[in-house]
């Protein structure tokens, strides 16, 4: 879990909080949920991947995890009391903001389809991701949705210089000119919740200390 049992998150302290904040905050904190349960049911899907790997399932998680991060991203950054021009605060919503030209992409969708065909790019995009194996090993892995078409130059994550943090890393969504590193986002909401619980812990102390 993303956000840990004994979190500052899953009990905010109401009364150093106001009504606005807890509204903010409490979004903010189901929007991450949603979105680390469907990056590690993605990252499941994909470890357990087979050559038949069926791929309606891991997509309904890739657009998940795309549509959350906007709706996220949004979210914070009309959050009242963080600090927006903390390096934290500006690197979680630069993440996140990565999501937008894909959707507006989307938006324009009928208007792509016949560059995409004639270009010879699926329609509905392509996913890569590496796998940790033994050692220094590693494999990367690919699933095109929705096509039986031959493809030939689909763009592949490459590892190379790369940290892999995890068994399955580096998963990225492409679609036309647009590369969305989903795993990136994931660990910077990482990086953003414990930012959180160091905001929110080091305003209980403050109000402590007043009443002391």
């Amino acid at each position: 879990m993303i956000i840990k049992r004994d979190s500052v998150l899953n009990q905010l302290p109401k009364e150093v909080l106001t009504e606005r904040e807890i509204i903010f905050l409490e979004t903010i904190i189901h929007s991450i949920r949603v979105i680390d349960i469907s990056y590690n049911r993605l990252a499941k899907q994909l470890h357990e991947n087979k050559d038949d790997l069926a791929t309606e399932l891991p997509m309904i998680e890739v657009w998940n995890i795309i549509d959350s991060s906007h709706r996220l991203r949004c979210i914070v950054e009309k959050t009242p009391g963080l600090k927006k021009k903390a390096i934290w605060f500006q690197l979680t919503v630069r993440k996140l903001k990565e999501t937008e030209d894909l959707r507006n992409f989307i938006q324009h969708y009928n208007q792509e389809i016949d560059n995409l065909i004639n270009n010879v790019q699926p329609l509905l995009g392509h996913l890569s991701w590496v796998e940790k194996l033994n050692g220094n090993e590693a494999k990367i892995g690919l699933i095109v949705p929705g096509n039986l078409r031959q493809f030939e130059g689909l763009e592949l994550v490459n590892p190379a210089g790369k940290m892999i943090r995890s068994n399955i890393d580096l998963v990225t969504f492409y679609m036309s000119k647009f590369e969305l590193n989903l795993s990136n986002i994931y660990f910077q909401l990482i990086d953003f919740i414990k930012e959180l619980e160091i905001y929110i812990e080091n305003k209980s102390s403050a109000q402590q200390a007043i009443i002391k």
